[in-house]
């Protein structure tokens, strides 16, 4: 009965270090339906019928791969079986076309860049949670943000003001707790205070 209808994570993208993003789908024979939660998950560890990892908010990404490769694998199995009825040139087009986007959507759709990739080594390096600031639940940002914030703090220095005057006791954390705090209280301030982060951060790799 599961194969027939149950859930599934499916739509996996942004794969990085053996991490990739995964949204759970109730489906009927394997084609997916409607997410089952609101989040995706980040997933760090699976095995057969299980998945651990990070739950992320909902990512548009993972939801687009996770319905538009199984429904377009369907089309195009459709479209070439109407072609080997038919024998038309336009069915056999039309296959080929449908074939070449749902290779596009399997392979290609929703990997991750170098600069993402870069970002979410360094936000991991820090805080052990290898994604995106902008992934995380306004929660995890909150509570990476202030455990960060405290340390940095701890050496009696606020991380704003070294940032606004050039002058950070570490770039790379300075760097971070701008992600961290914009991710979940985005602002036009904040967003400056961002840039003149990554500014520094830059600079401190040469």
């Amino acid at each position: 009965m599961f194969f027939v209808f149950g859930t599934k994570f499916l739509g996996g993208v942004k794969s990085y270090n053996n991490q990739e993003i995964q949204t759970k789908f109730f489906h009927f024979c394997f084609m997916p339906l409607f997410p089952v939660e609101g989040d995706s998950l980040l997933v760090t560890e699976s095995g057969w019928g299980t998945r651990k990892g990070i739950y992320l908010k909902q990512n548009s990404t993972s939801l687009k791969a996770g319905y538009g490769r199984m429904w377009m694998l369907a089309v195009t199995a459709l479209a070439s079986l109407f072609w080997m009825m038919d024998q038309t040139t336009f069915y056999l087009i039309l296959a080929l076309a449908l074939g070449a986007f749902t290779v596009y959507l399997f392979f290609y759709y929703g990997t991750s860049t170098q600069a993402e990739n870069e970002e979410r080594e360094l936000i991991g390096s820090l805080t052990g949670v290898y994604a995106l600031a902008e992934w995380l639940p306004d929660e995890m940002c909150d509570t990476l943000f202030k455990r960060m914030r405290a340390a940095y703090q701890a050496e009696g220095r606020n991380w704003q003001e070294d940032i606004r005057s050039g002058n950070v006791l570490n770039a790379k954390v300075a760097y971070v707790l701008a992600l961290l705090h914009y991710a979940y209280m985005p602002g036009e301030e904040l967003w400056e205070l961002r840039m003149k982060a990554a500014e520094l951060y830059a600079a401190s790799l040469n």
